[in-house]
């Protein structure tokens, strides 16, 4: 999937800090059905992948903008404090949208979308929500004029709710499932399924914390597809000095169609960066079959290295020399290109 649906690290903060006046009403709706065309399934137990010289720019910059993509889904908490995300598509908004959409409801029942389709809403209507509350929206091919039309069944279940709701002083704890998600931009058309946890926590405000945790959740467009198993990713944001700044950890598995394998991933030391600018420092580490690894290094703002240990013996094959615009992009050259050193 690479650069679809994904932004920088540094970008995220635009999507959770920048004001607070009052909470928007993002006008996204969408329906579900039978008919639904997602994208190519995965493998429920793909084989690891052997990381070498060879794959590692493609691994790291997968792996790294899958996490992005996540966090498109946590854009609530900016819809909620008048805050707009600084998406590279607008199937980034959507993500953010499916859960925004039924929690500002302020009624049940079949509502029409402006451009056509229609999005019902169940169960507990908000703002008014509480902790044991349940909403349901399930989304029939929506249009509302932002440049996406959405379809699918979302599930939310309020885990917990603390300070003001619709005030950027709250901590919401959601439960969400998704089911038969399909986003169609254009030409390009998005999916996603699965549960996950969304923490959202700004009572410390302008301190903000995000996070988003589960076991499964697929997503992806047109034919490439990813999935996230047993994940957690979490973002904290710092709007008492500026610019913001921004902290990103993450642990899981990824699958993903285009590697054609799955590898896991952690971030020993956190990626940090001030908004708008790539991160300046943070390690990633990803594993693949018999140890295989790459190691992304940040050195500054200008710098990444790539260690990859193609034998899992803890030695290091290769160095590949680039910037983490160059991995969000994936323009990294390939091990057969300069920028690689192999060591000898």
């Amino acid at each position: 999937m690479k650069n679809n649906n994904s932004r920088s690290f540094a970008g995220i903060a635009a999507a959770t800090l920048t004001a607070l006046s009052i909470a928007t009403t993002v006008a996204s709706c969408g329906g579900g059905g039978d008919d639904v065309a997602l994208g190519p399934p995965l493998p429920p137990e793909q084989a690891l992948l052997d990381i070498n010289a060879g794959n590692a720019v493609d691994v790291s910059s997968t792996v790294i903008n899958a996490i992005n993509t996540s966090f498109g889904f946590g854009d609530v908490i900016g819809d909620f404090t008048g805050i707009q995300a600084a998406s590279v598509l607008a199937t980034d908004e959507a993500f953010g949208a499916l859960i925004t959409r039924p929690l500002m409801s302020d009624a049940f029942g079949i509502q029409d979308c402006d451009f056509g389709g229609t999005v019902e809403i169940r169960g507990d209507v908000a703002p008014a929500i509480t902790a044991g509350d349940t909403i349901i929206a399930i989304f029939n091919s929506c249009d509302d004029g932002d440049g996406f039309v959405i379809s699918g069944e979302v599930d939310i279940a309020i885990v917990l709710i603390e300070g003001t709701f619709l005030t950027p002083y709250f901590r919401l704890d959601l439960d969400v499932a998704l089911t038969d998600i399909e986003i169609i931009e254009g030409a390009d058309i998005a999916f996603a399924e699965g549960d996950f946890r969304l923490l959202l926590d700004s009572l410390d405000w302008p301190r903000v914390a995000q996070v988003i945790e589960g076991a499964e959740l697929e997503f992806g467009v047109n034919i490439d597809g990813i999935a996230l198993t047993d994940f957690r990713h979490e973002v904290r944001l710092s709007g008492s000095v500026s610019p913001v700044g921004v902290i990103v950890t993450a642990e899981g598995q990824m699958d993903s169609t285009e590697l054609g394998g799955a590898v896991e991933y952690q971030t020993p030391w956190s990626f940090q960066a001030w908004d708008g600018f790539d991160p300046f420092f943070g390690e990633m580490l990803i594993i693949g079959n018999r140890n295989s690894s790459v190691r992304i290094i940040v050195n500054d703002i200008n710098s990444v290295t790539l260690e990859v240990d193609g034998s899992g013996n803890g030695v290091i094959d290769a160095y590949i020399d680039a910037t983490w615009s160059d991995l969000i992009d994936t323009l990294v050259p390939s091990a057969a290109e300069p920028g690689v050193t192999p060591v000898e």
